[in-house]
Formats: C-alpha cells, sequence, structure tokens
C-alpha cells in the first residue's frame, strides 16, 4: 500500500540529499541584489553590509522574500533557530541595530554565532573554534 506524496524527498538516503539540494537550488535566486546569501546542506545564512535604512528594509525584503519561498514549497524552518547578529568591523561607527521579523515573529538578537563549528563574536569579530 502506498500513500501519495504531495511534496519532499525521501528521508535517510544518498539519492535524499541529492534530491534536497535540487529541492532547494533555486532559493540562491531570490538574493540577486545586494544581500548575501550562503547554503550549507539544510541550513541557509543571508547578510548584508548595514549602511544606512535602505540597507536594513533590503534585508527585511531579503528576509521576507525567503519566507515567500518557503512558503510556496510548503517548507517549515525551526523557530528557535533564525537570528540576527550585527557584526561590527574596524571603527565604523553602526548605526542602531534593526529590528527583523519573520511571519510575524521579530527575529531575536544574539551576540555570538555558530558558523560551521566555529563562534563569531558580534562585538569583537573574533572566531573561536568549537572542541568538543
Amino acid at each position: 500500500m502506498y500513500a501519495q506524496i504531495t511534496s519532499g524527498v525521501p528521508r535517510g538516503s544518498v539519492l535524499g540529499l541529492l534530491l534536497f539540494l535540487l529541492f532547494i537550488n533555486d532559493v540562491v535566486d531570490l538574493f540577486l541584489g545586494a544581500v548575501n546569501v550562503k547554503l550549507y546542506a539544510d541550513d541557509i545564512e543571508i547578510y548584508l553590509e548595514i549602511v544606512d535604512d535602505a540597507d536594513i528594509d533590503q534585508l527585511q525584503m531579503g528576509i521576507h522574500s525567503l519566507s515567500a519561498w518557503a512558503d510556496t514549497w510548503q517548507l517549515t524552518s525551526a523557530v528557535e533557530k533564525p537570528c540576527i547578529c550585527h557584526l561590527r568591523v574596524g571603527l565604523f561607527k553602526s548605526s542602531p541595530d534593526a529590528q527583523y521579523y519573520l511571519n510575524g515573529s521579530t527575529l531575536r538578537t544574539v551576540d555570538e554565532v555558530r558558523d560551521l563549528g566555529i563562534f563569531v563574536d558580534a562585538n569583537n569579530v573574533c572566531l573561536r573554534p568549537i572542541l568538543t
């Protein structure tokens, strides 16, 4: 007996990983402007150098585009995972930290973010490996 599957890929197989990558491959096409995007397995990072309020709006529009894309393809994100980390590099005077929203909820702001096994500190932009 088989059940009809409307979306998704098989779990636990090598082919499933390949199918998933093909399934999400077009997400990078959402960010052809100044917003940068990085994919790693099932994680996505979007980022932008914020110089003025127009950049804040552009990043928020990128977040909204990603959310709309996920809804179209029936994908959900882990509620606790999305966050904002405001990195300050050099002696540049930064603008006040902006609030960003995903599906009507404010994204939490963190001072440190883990990226591929390395912690990045928002204030010092210090890289610290994870030792386990």
